[in-house]
């Protein structure tokens, strides 16, 4: 017996530069392949602690084997996007169900027909829909991206609000003769710099950006209102606000009005759509995109991955502001569109924005559904109080509650995934991957290393 035991001693000992290559093979098996990406590329090939601090910055979903398991990256987030869109709808249904109970109570004798009336205004007048659905995409994607970055733009009313008032304020000064694309340049410009500065002090000054963001919405406000006041002959008093830019000048947006509505059809919905196309492929398939999202999720591990975290988050607002200032001159260079001098409070497009992009998950294709839904809750509410005997607080009170609602999306879809994460984790757990790649069970897998031995 002993004999036997000193053989099988040494047919297992190995001298230290085998053990060196055997650990070197190992080592190697596992590395992940590269995948081009120049920043998951050098996360690849920094240290095991690196790795470690960093490992929170990747986005990609490591590859399963098995029944539940998903076959390619781009299957995963199919389901992860059915499960956003899910969410998304589950609320919106909720919210209007809610809402039918709350006009049913508040005024049963009129339901059925102040609830045909309800959603039969919008569908009529789809014009006006789109009229108002291209601030709420402008604001909704202004929040969103700062939201996939990791941070909260509550600012993007004073954003909208001064690009919006900058590209007026252009125009009178030029008598209206600038081209409406280069007041578009001149308001993205300023709403890029009113973005910048709740950055800014992030970055640099570690200042809360909802309370800096909050602040600057205000001071945008009075600044408005006294430059309405104080431009010479900027103010109609008739009109008790800025003068009206000449519906036949280069610096109105090209628009055309159909049938009897009073609302333009004009090209700022195809704007938006641009942009928010534009948005979801910088966010998802460039290098910038990802540097973006992974400040936002870890600051410190990005820093420590060579990322400069504190030039991110300024391009994050920045940007955030600049969409927003290009809706507030989408919005304001059209027909009749005026900024009053009384005004007193913020401009309610940016809060709306927010709502729009939770009900989206922060996704900048859904936000164009989420904003055309909002445009069209909002239309169906004024036909309401108009057409109707119901109360104007019924209409507000059904599209408050649908609002409220639209924030609990992102908590469903977390349910949702949560659900196929735990999958996920039983099938790792039962089972193991050999040289080949093909799932091997545990029980089996035991066996084959006993008979090895």
């Amino acid at each position: 017996m002993s004999e036997e035991n000193n053989i099988e001693q040494t047919q297992i000992e190995q001298t230290p530069e085998e053990e060196t290559i055997c650990r070197k093979k190992k080592k190697a098996e596992k590395k992940p392949t590269k995948t081009g990406d120049p920043v998951i590329d050098s996360f690849i090939d920094s240290p095991k602690e690196n790795q470690i601090l960093t490992s929170g910055l990747l986005d990609k979903p490591k590859r399963q084997t098995g029944p539940l398991a998903y076959n390619s990256t781009a299957q995963y987030f199919m389901k992860a996007k059915f499960s956003s869109i899910a969410a998304s709808l589950i609320c919106c249904l909720a919210g209007v169900i809610l809402g039918t109970l709350v006009m049913l109570i508040l005024n049963p004798t009129k339901f059925v027909y102040g609830y045909g009336i309800f959603w039969s205004t919008g569908f009529e007048d789809l014009v006006q829909v789109l009229y108002n659905m291209a601030p709420l995409v402008f604001c909704g994607l202004s929040v969103a991206l700062c939201y996939k970055c990791g941070m909260f733009n509550i600012g993007a009313s004073a954003q909208y609000a001064l690009g919006g008032f900058s590209a007026t304020l252009v125009s009178f000064l030029l008598k209206n003769n600038v081209h409406w694309s280069l007041l578009l340049i001149i308001a993205t410009f300023v709403g890029l710099l009113v973005g910048a500065l709740p950055g800014i002090l992030k970055a640099y000054f570690r200042v809360n950006e909802v309370i800096s963001a909050i602040m600057i919405n205000w001071i945008a406000l009075y600044f408005v209102r006294m430059m309405v006041k104080t431009v010479p002959g900027f103010f109609d008093q008739i009109a008790s606000g800025t003068v009206k830019i000449p519906a036949d000048s280069i610096s109105m947006l090209p628009y055309k009005y159909i049938d009897a509505s009073s609302y333009p059809l004009n090209i700022a919905v195809i704007i938006a759509i641009v942009v928010a196309i534009v948005v979801s492929v910088v966010l998802s398939k460039t290098t910038f995109g990802y540097k973006l999202k992974a400040t936002g999720f870890n600051r410190n591990a990005a820093e420590y991955a060579g990322i400069n975290s504190k030039l991110n988050i300024v391009l994050a607002f920045a940007l955030s502001g600049a969409i927003a200032g290009l809706g507030g001159a989408c919005a304001y260079l059209l027909p009749g569109k005026i900024f009053k001098g009384d005004i007193t409070t913020v401009w309610q497009e940016g809060f709306d924005g927010i709502s729009v992009s939770f009900l989206a998950n922060g996704s900048p294709i859904g936000i164009i559904f989420s904003g055309l839904f909002i445009s069209l809750l909002k239309v169906c509410g004024k036909g309401l109080t108009v057409d109707t005997g119901f109360d104007s607080s019924a209409a507000d009170i059904t599209i408050s509650i649908i609002l409220y609602l639209s924030a609990f999306s992102l908590l469903i879809y977390n349910v949702f995934m949560k659900d196929k994460k735990k999958k996920e984790y039983k099938l790792d757990t039962q089972t193991l991957i050999d040289n080949r790649g093909d799932p091997v069970p545990v029980v089996q897998a035991k066996d084959e290393v006993k008979e090895e031995l």
